[in-house]
């Protein structure tokens, strides 16, 4: 059996470079990994898949080169050139072929199984403060129907022109009362039904539209050949103004955002549609990292902290879910959803 066949039959990003780190091999799980072909990549230099400024595989490779040593590093989060961040283990070592100097990279992109110990911890996190503000949203809301029903009651006294009062305090409750259903976010069941997420997408950007922001800051990047979902068609939407918008808010005017779609191979070989929403803005605080998809969780002076809530409960109701990594510039936030028939 051919040595290459083997190496494209593991599941270990593995790239060969020269010592001026001009690509010479990679296997198909570094094409998987990278998202790019052998045949676009082969015999180019490194900085046409990872970006070199502060890269610290680059530097591993310079130290594998000059010194001739091989070094590990755990839990790296390594830029791509398309803005995307890997999470990865990496090995770098150095062999000779034909009295040549190469490079040896492996990449082991961090198991499913840790991050599905992280998602756990965020699912117990995110349970708990769902009881919390169920319970606290079940004390405001007994108060507001007696103050909303005695405003009406009060309301059915008097002359129109002593109402005035009477309606602010019947719509502020009311207001009140949306907000707090709001903060307990989703119950009811979705309707799922064939769809083309293309079609949601160019709905959700036609929706927005009377935002200048979404005119002049948009680019799209669809996959055609995404089949259609099983998926529940408002909830998907309502989903994607929440990051949309966020995505927008983030880039303040003078960058871009990037909606692209792909099918992605996710653990357990299971396909599925991917929608990713990359801005151009500061990224994820690192002190909201752990928290981001909490409820009441913000940066925004004017957020409100529901918005990436909501949208996760959405997602999840449907079988789905969402991710996020910050880039080099900005985050991509990632919307997960299961193809048909599997």
């Amino acid at each position: 059996m051919n040595h290459l066949t083997i190496l494209d039959n593991v599941s270990t990003a593995i790239l060969v470079t020269d010592k001026y780190m001009g690509i010479k091999y990679m296997n198909n799980a570094s094409e998987h990994l990278f998202s790019n072909s052998k045949n676009s990549l082969s015999n180019k230099q490194l900085g046409a898949v990872f970006a070199v400024r502060n890269n610290i595989i680059i530097s591993q490779i310079y130290e594998a080169i000059t010194h001739e040593k091989t070094s590990v590093a755990r839990d790296l989060r390594i830029p791509l050139t398309n803005r995307e961040l890997l999470r990865v283990d990496c090995h770098v070592s150095v062999f000779y072929e034909k009295k040549e100097k190469n490079i040896l990279i492996e990449l082991y992109k961090i198991n499913e199984q840790k991050k599905h110990y992280e998602d756990a911890e965020l699912d117990e996190s995110d349970n708990a403060t769902k009881i919390i503000t169920r319970s606290i949203a079940h004390e405001i809301k007994n108060p507001l129907g007696g103050i909303r029903g005695a405003a009406q009651l009060l309301n059915d006294e008097l002359s129109d022109s002593q109402k005035e009062y009477t309606n602010i305090i019947i719509e502020e409750t009311d207001r009140l009362k949306r907000y707090v259903d709001s903060m307990v976010g989703p119950s009811q069941e979705p309707n799922k039904e064939s769809t083309n997420i293309h079609k949601i997408i160019n709905h959700v950007l036609n929706l927005m539209a009377s935002d200048s922001r979404v005119q002049t800051s948009l680019i799209k990047d669809f996959d055609p050949s995404i089949p259609e979902i099983n998926i529940d068609k408002e909830m998907l939407t309502q989903a994607l103004i929440n990051v949309i918008k966020n995505a927008i808010e983030a880039s303040d005017n003078k960058g871009k955002v990037l909606i692209r779609t792909r099918i992605g191979l996710k653990q357990n070989a299971i396909m599925k549609a991917i929608i990713e929403i990359i801005d151009e803005g500061p990224g994820v605080h690192e002190k909201l990292k752990q928290k981001v998809f909490l409820p009441l969780v913000t940066d925004k002076k004017k957020g409100t902290g529901l918005g990436l809530s909501i949208t996760q409960r959405l997602l999840k109701l449907n079988d789905s879910y969402i991710e996020y990594e910050n880039n080099r510039v900005g985050a991509t936030f990632r919307i997960v959803l299961p193809m048909r028939n599997q």
